[in-house]
């Protein structure tokens, strides 16, 4: 196992999320300095989030560079994530180019026994609404008896549009109990859930709404940046549960601070943080812009900010 430095750990909340929202952290994919799949740090990674406020972790998404995985990668990830996790929640990203492919993901992690799955939209090649449906309808076929099934809809980066209706006709052909939204207003998650109702969950990728995902009527948020700075999620949910509204506005900065350093929830720079907490090498398999030292120092910063804003120091 590839590390760097002395690990940076907070004690943070045990118990489950009381504040009226949830928060999943969408986990990176580890790799050690040779390129391949790093499973102890992964449990690792899911350790932090065993240890703090979030409900439970997303893995082998898009923070988790699914595409750049092999099927035995992505089983191995989900395996080492389950030990970290404790009794968090663990959905899993089935997404891939074909339906077979996206079976074969599902039939892997209901073996280890993941009942919760998200499921991206087809990607690269333009899709219509009727070729969606028609999509989540054969996976749908293939999944094992009692999955909650999340759809994974991500326009900006698969350029396939799915309509609040489409969404619907989806939800009638597949086991959804929800839909993660990413790269969309707050409005935009808004109308998805009106239009499927009340008890359909709708989660926003982007990572600065938690504060107000709530208040919009959204089940919550699933945060890369949780995944690596939890304790800003952490902050928030103390204040929203003290009802103390100075508080609040702070914890909200704090949070939408570290969102902008972190540029969003940008992978590298997750994995860069991480790295600086001593878990992973920072290494990504995927193309992407390097973290400069600047942006590190930076990073540095954010991590140093987060430990001394925590309750204490504590080990694994």
């Amino acid at each position: 196992m590839e590390s760097c430095g002395k690990e940076v750990f907070v004690v943070m909340f045990a118990g489950a999320n009381r504040v009226g929202r949830q928060l999943f952290a969408a986990l990176p994919s580890p790799f050690l300095a040779n390129g391949e799949v790093d499973g102890q740090t992964m449990t690792r990674f899911a350790g932090l989030v065993n240890r703090s406020s979030a409900d439970g972790a997303f893995v082998a998404g898009t923070t988790g560079e699914f595409l750049a995985l092999e099927q035995t990668e992505r089983r191995a990830l989900v395996v080492a994530a389950l030990q970290g996790l404790g009794d968090k929640r663990l959905v899993v990203h089935i997404g891939a180019p074909s339906v077979r492919q996206c079976v074969a993901l599902a039939r892997d992690a209901a073996d280890v026994g993941v009942t919760e799955m998200a499921l991206m939209t087809p990607l690269f090649l333009p899709t219509g609404a009727d070729a969606v449906v028609r999509f989540f309808d054969e996976v749908a076929r293939g999944l094992a008896h009692g999955v909650r099934l999340y759809a994974y809809l991500f326009r900006v980066r698969t350029n396939v549009e799915v309509s609040p209706g489409t969404l619907r006709r989806i939800a009638s052909v597949a086991p959804l109990v929800g839909v993660k939204v990413s790269g969309e207003s707050l409005e935009t998650c808004v109308a998805y859930k009106e239009a499927l109702g009340a008890e359909f969950e709708v989660f926003t990728g982007t990572d600065g709404d938690y504060g107000r995902a709530g208040v919009a009527g959204l089940h919550g948020v699933v945060s890369g940046v949780a995944s690596c700075l939890p304790e800003v999620f952490d902050g928030l949910n103390r204040a929203l549960g003290s009802g103390d509204g100075a508080a609040v506005a702070a914890a909200q900065t704090a949070v939408r601070d570290a969102v902008g350093v972190m540029n969003g929830g940008d992978i590298a720079r997750i994995k860069a943080t991480l790295r600086l907490r001593g878990m992973g090498t920072g290494r990504v398999r995927m193309p992407m812009d390097e973290v400069s030292e600047a942006v590190r120092a930076e990073l540095a910063g954010v991590v140093e900010r987060a430990a001394v804003g925590g309750s204490g120091a504590g080990t694994e």
